[in-house]
């Protein structure tokens, strides 16, 4: 039991944004079966409380890489590109406007219960979302240097990423 390995090496998985989800979720269930606390019943206390450890490691570590956004914020940590939540802005005027039509028009359609135009908004944030996501994994596959513009542009995208995740859950 490692509780310091990456999460991307423990799940056997390559250390992108692109994960194979599937692969994750079987090698996730096979390292659970080898290390449940109830196979570590009749061992030392020492033992059974290392395995409920790591028990709760594996499963922080597979919700981390399972959501998205975790696993944006993960690669930016084990990256060395820090993130503060509380001080993140959006400083695109343009992306800035276009949320805020957004949140009008899901606003609009809530009041009016036009829920054809709820759908289209659904589909229009997945679809964007998906185009950050796509050019969030770009920029992390092209992160060599230490270019603080670089780094300010993973950092963009990934608020970007944060509203249009948040926006889609909230039209659910």
């Amino acid at each position: 039991m490692k509780f310091d390995e990456n999460y991307f090496k423990l799940f056997s998985q390559p250390q992108n944004f692109e994960i194979n989800g599937e692969e994750l979720k079987k090698n996730f269930r096979k390292l659970q079966l080898r290390y449940h606390p109830d196979k570590y019943i009749g061992t030392s206390p020492k033992e059974h409380r290392l395995a409920v450890q790591f028990s709760s490691y594996l499963n922080n570590a597979y919700a981390t890489l399972i959501n998205p956004i975790k696993r944006a914020e993960y690669l930016l940590e084990i990256n060395g590109i820090s993130f503060d939540k509380e001080s993140a802005t959006i400083r695109d005027a343009d992306f800035l406007i276009a949320q805020m039509e957004l949140r009008d028009t899901f606003e609009k359609a809530k009041k009016e219960n036009d829920f054809e135009l709820i759908q289209k908004l659904k589909k229009s944030v997945s679809s964007e979302l998906n185009l950050y996501f796509e050019h969030f994994s770009k920029l992390m596959e092209g992160l060599n240097s230490e270019s603080d513009a670089m780094k300010s542009n993973i950092l963009s995208c990934f608020c970007k990423m944060i509203f249009y995740y948040n926006f889609k859950e909230d039209l659910q």
